[in-house]
């Protein structure tokens, strides 16, 4: 399974980058895309 359009609590989403990290792997999600809207907060 993919998911291309993930948002995180740098962006409009709830979730942390670990937090979206261990959803996905809890739900066999193979792919993400991390998709935050103008910023760059997440990849520091």
């Amino acid at each position: 399974m993919i998911d291309l359009h993930i948002h995180t609590n740098h962006s409009d989403g709830t979730d942390s980058v670990k937090e979206l990290l261990e959803k996905a792997e809890n739900k066999k999600i193979e792919v993400i895309s991390i998709t935050d809207h103008n910023k760059i907060d997440t990849y520091k």
